[in-house]
Formats: C-alpha cells, structure tokens, sequence
C-alpha cells in the first residue's frame, strides 16, 4: 500500500511539471509574437514616415519651380528692359581700357597716404563652414525680389536706385533687412552711360557728393554698395578716390564688381586703410543652365579652398532656373548675405 501512495504522488508531481513547462512555453510564444508583431509595426511606421519626408522634399523642391514659373507667367507679358554689363577683357570693354591715353599716366603717379580716423576694416566673420555670398545685381522690380525669396536661399538683392526702369525701385529696400545698392557708373558703352544716374568721370566733385547724399536719403538703411557696368568709373584713380570718399563718409561699404581688370578700388581702399571687397565669380555671362551651374561649382570651389566667396549674377529668367535647380551644387557651403560675411 505505501508504494502504490508513492507512485501516485510521482504520477501527479509529474502531470504538474508537465503542466507547468506547457504554461511557461505557452507565455514564451506570446511574447515573442507580441515583440515581432511590435518590430513590424515599428518598421512599417519608420518607413512610411521616410517616405512621407522624401515627399516632401521632393514636394517642395517643386514648389520651388512651381512659384517661379508662376512669377514669371506674371510678368511674361512685359518687356523687361535687360541692362547689360561689362567684364574686363570681354570685348570692346577690354581695348576700349587698354587704349585709354592717361592709364599709364596714371600708373605712374605716387600713391599719397590718405589720413582716416576710422579703424581699418575687419577680416570676414569666421564661420564653422566654408560661406558663400551670392549677389544679384540689376533689381528694379518687385517680381524680381519675389522670384528670389521663392528659391528659399540667402541671397542679397542689389537695387538700383531710381532710374527709367523704375522711379519707385528704392522702395523695394523698404522692410529688407538684407540688400545692397546698385550704383550706376560710366562704362566703355555709350548706350549704357545713357541710364539715369550715371556717374561720369568729368563730372564735379560737388556733383558725386550731392549724388552720395542722395543715395543715402533713398536707401536710409542701406550698407553696401556695388557699381553697375562702371570699367571706366573705377578704372579712374581721381574720380573713383573722390566717389569712395563721398560714399565713405555716409556710411556705405564698397563691393567692387570687378567689371575691368584696371579697376583702381584695390589700390583706393587700401589708402584709406580698408578692407577690399571684390567679386570672384560672375555666374551668368552666358544664359544658360549648365553654364550657370558651372559658375557656381566655380565659386563654391573657391570658397571651401579659402573660406569664402563671393559671386555676382542678374535677374535672367535662366539664372533663376539654374538656381532653383543647384541645391546639390551648395552641399559643404553655407549661402549667407553680404552683410553676414562681413
């Protein structure tokens, strides 16, 4: 009797632990379903979410295209007057400032230390990346600061002040926190010399003081300064010292356009002790989008091998397309203002 109570107590102990083992499996295969039907969850959510942002990246990337193209359908009906510009060496500009009798002349003269109060210029801001300052020149028309705002980069507007193409243009500068002005000076080109405005070599020095008194009063803001066309200007030691003088005094910042090699504004700035700002790059001599797109791989290069850069373009229809398109090109550059390098 004691052995038939002891091999039902082991049957029993036996049918528990088998029991048991079954629950503790049973729990095991819950778990690991509950913890693979989390991953696939997590996973199908991780990835409808990368690709709702590639999306919209993409979505606006061609929101982008899609504001300009319906900027310029807004303005396609008018005839933009295109005003051209001139680069040294580039045609008639470059014999027309090679065969002017006074360069060597001028050449030749001693350069006479100006005496300034003010503290020289300081280097550009340090940044952590290389900076690239993109400038449009030519902007006379509301469209045109609306087509730039719609790329979505920082770039600085150059405005022309009043003139034939718009005797309202300053007041684009109006609620701009950054901007520059556009100031008309004499070219190679008769054409070009007939704008509004234009500064001239013969005129008084009277007259240049009065114009940058002038430019302060429309642009009360403004801090920056560029020449448009202006190969003879600035290629004239006299009249160029006098106009930086003027300019100087009501506190504007020159930026040389570079647009003739025998530009005097180098020699100038560093006789007052300042710092010389000059364009590197112009981006759209020729129209075109892979031409573009060229300049600006160009001047990107130039500012992650020096820290900095500077490049000049214009309102073309072109030069918008190429920029709304050239994200990729600015990888490993930071855009910034003018005002923001220096």
């Amino acid at each position: 009797m004691p052995k038939k109570n002891s091999s039902s107590t082991v049957q029993k102990r036996s049918r528990k632990s088998t029991a048991r083992r079954a629950q503790v499996a049973k729990r095991k295969a819950y778990f690991t379903y509950l913890l693979t039907t989390l991953f696939v969850v997590g996973f199908l959510v991780g990835f409808g979410y990368y690709l709702g942002l590639k999306s919209a990246a993409a979505h606006q990337a061609d929101s982008s295209s899609a504001k300009l193209e319906k900027i310029f359908q807004g303005v396609s009906a008018q005839k933009t007057q295109t005003v051209k510009y001139d680069e040294a060496g580039f045609g008639l500009e470059g014999m027309i400032e090679k065969l002017r009798k006074h360069k060597a002349e001028e050449e030749r003269k001693k350069t006479t230390q100006v005496s300034t109060d003010q503290e020289p210029k300081t280097a550009p801001k340090s940044g952590k990346r290389p900076r690239l300052v993109l400038i449009i020149d030519d902007v006379s028309h509301p469209w045109q600061i609306k087509a730039l705002r719609a790329l979505g980069y920082h770039i600085t507007p150059s405005i022309f002040p009043p003139s034939e193409l718009s005797k309202t243009s300053n007041k684009l500068s109006y609620g701009l926190k950054h901007f520059m002005i556009h100031l008309p000076m004499q070219s190679g080109s008769a054409k070009m010399n007939r704008m509004e405005g234009m500064l001239r070599i013969t005129d008084s020095s009277r007259k240049m003081q009065a114009r940058a008194r002038e430019i302060r009063k429309l642009f009360p803001s403004g801090k920056f300064i560029n020449n448009h066309t202006g190969s003879v200007f600035t290629s004239n030691y006299k009249a160029m010292k006098k106009m930086y003088g003027y300019l100087r005094a009501e506190g504007f910042t020159f930026v040389d356009s570079r647009t003739a090699g025998s530009t005097k504004l180098k020699r100038i700035t560093k006789e007052y002790g300042d710092r010389y700002i000059v364009r590197d790059v112009f981006i759209d001599n020729t129209q075109t989008v892979p031409y573009i797109h060229r300049q600006l791989a160009k001047a990107v290069k130039i500012a992650k091998r020096r820290g900095y850069a500077i490049a000049i373009g214009h309102p073309h229809k072109a030069t918008f397309k190429a920029l709304a398109s050239a994200k990729k090109l600015f990888q490993g550059v930071d855009l910034v203002y003018i005002d923001e390098l220096y």
